[in-house]
């Protein structure tokens, strides 16, 4: 009886430990999903913006670049999905899922503020107002995008990884 007692026990913490094991396994594999998407759609969304020599906003989560080609690639967010999508004349690619929280970022260097860096551009009425929006697509010389990224296995492990971008200036953009 003792002994079966003192097994019982030892399984006990043996399953306990590979049941830590298993769970630090997923966590990390979900930080290493979130890491490597995160690196991917800053590199591909940074190479764009700083290529664009136009920007449109089409709302307060999506932008239309016009690339030197004349081409134009659509970055959007969806929220009812969670995804952060690029579109480039009919090729969709999903470049990050999972979207915990999701924000543009446009930014002014009319007027540069040396102490203060560029002036933030508010995208709040760019979907209500036709003039907000022209405003917005001429004064917008920066732009950045803050994602936070959120896994759940099935192991009911949750992961959670922030990535904010540097701010990329539209270097081609005519008039600025």
């Amino acid at each position: 009886m003792v002994g079966l007692t003192l097994g019982v026990m030892v399984l006990a913490g043996v399953l306990a430990a590979y049941i830590f094991f298993c769970r630090t396994g997923v966590a990390i594999a979900q930080y290493y999903e979130m890491e490597d998407e995160s690196r991917t759609t800053m590199q591909v969304f940074g190479q764009d913006v700083r290529q664009a020599k136009a920007i449109n906003w089409g709302s307060v989560n999506s932008m239309t670049l016009t690339l030197p080609d004349n081409s134009t690639v659509i970055y959007a967010y969806d929220a009812g999905t969670n995804f952060f999508k690029r579109t480039k004349a009919t090729s969709v690619v999903i470049l990050a899922s999972g979207i915990d929280s999701f924000a543009f970022k446009a930014y002014s260097a009319l007027n540069l503020n040396v102490s203060n860096g560029p002036a933030e551009i508010s995208l709040a009425s760019v979907a209500d107002s036709v003039a907000a929006r022209n405003a917005a697509n001429t004064n917008t010389s920066m732009v950045r995008i803050q994602i936070v990224l959120r896994r759940n296995a099935s192991s009911q492990v949750y992961s959670t990884a922030q990535a904010i971008t540097a701010a990329y200036a539209l270097r081609n953009k005519i008039g600025i």
